[in-house]
């Protein structure tokens, strides 16, 4: 059921948290809205005291609701498994006189441009700049403690902080001697 899978747990824990929000100072009671909610039977009491304009604006106020919840629901990121997911710090210290071909290429997987002019051979090299593990653990873990603290709302705020901090773009520009070795660096991108 997609609404009880393991991925779907905080946005349900929001919409309770926004209904009950938008109800707690209205005339409904916890047993109704818990049977709105898990569509539980229980014994819904009516008040006979409401007016129409006190009705009207509930519908509202639940209309609205039902509303949102898709969005909450759809929408909704994860802070924690972007932050734990950023990619990996590479080593850009090989990009030095000397180092050979083969080592760039295991770091950096192959060039985005590779050419020959004047009889030698130049490569780019464009990589994402991530963090280090324990960076991502320890930024995964805030995220968790802060989800856990503002009961799920600070996914508000973490889901576009990790889109935004998801490493720096950076190019080399590479030359090669006769050996395959790194003869001259350009720096592209930093």
């Amino acid at each position: 059921m997609l609404f009880l899978s393991s991925e779907n747990l905080l946005p349900i824990r929001i919409y309770r948290f926004l209904v009950i929000a938008i109800f707690k100072h209205n005339y409904i009671n916890y047993r109704k809205l818990g049977a709105l909610l898990f569509q539980r039977k229980a014994r819904i009491h009516t008040h006979s005291s409401l007016t129409f304009e006190s009705k009207k604006i509930m519908t509202h106020k639940l209309l609205a609701v039902f509303l949102l919840a898709p969005v909450l629901l759809f929408n909704s990121g994860c802070s924690v498994f972007m932050a734990a997911k950023q990619p990996d710090k590479k080593n850009v210290d090989l990009f030095r006189s000397g180092t050979p071909r083969n080592m760039l290429l295991g770091e950096f997987g192959p060039p985005a441009v590779s050419e020959t002019r004047d009889g030698r051979k130049y490569e780019v090299f464009k990589f994402i700049q991530g963090y280090s593990t324990g960076a991502k653990a320890g930024r995964a873990l805030f995220h968790g403690a802060a989800d856990v603290m503002t009961l799920g709302l600070w996914e508000v705020v973490g889901t576009p902080a990790e889109a935004v901090f998801s490493g720096d773009e950076m190019a080399y520009q590479v030359s090669y001697d006769k050996d395959d070795r790194i003869d001259q660096i350009t720096v592209l991108k930093k």
